[in-house]
């Protein structure tokens, strides 16, 4: 079950070499995943570690997932679908 929410967040890919952050918003999670909205695109596969900031106690504030799908918003945003990582490179 997908639970709607509005919480930011800051996320990068885990094989972009520059290890830079960008601001993402969280618009919806689930034990199963979470959907977010960026005015990035990030590809398919890729692995995204996921730092949620004044998360409430039932979401974890550092979390590893993995793109599934990504889709371009008329506003230009981007939202990404993404199951939690369960196998991946090294997080650093």
């Amino acid at each position: 079950m997908r639970h709607p929410c509005k919480l930011e967040a800051f996320c990068r890919a885990v094989n972009e070499l520059t290890g830079l952050s960008r601001q993402v918003s969280i618009v919806n999670i689930s034990i199963g995943g979470i959907k977010l909205r960026s005015n990035r695109q990030f590809t398919r596969g890729a692995f995204l570690k996921v730092e949620v900031e004044d998360a409430p106690a039932w979401v974890r504030q550092d979390r590893l997932a993995r793109v599934v799908h990504v889709r371009r918003e008329s506003s230009g945003d981007w939202i990404v679908g993404c199951v939690w990582g369960t196998s991946s490179p090294r997080v650093t």
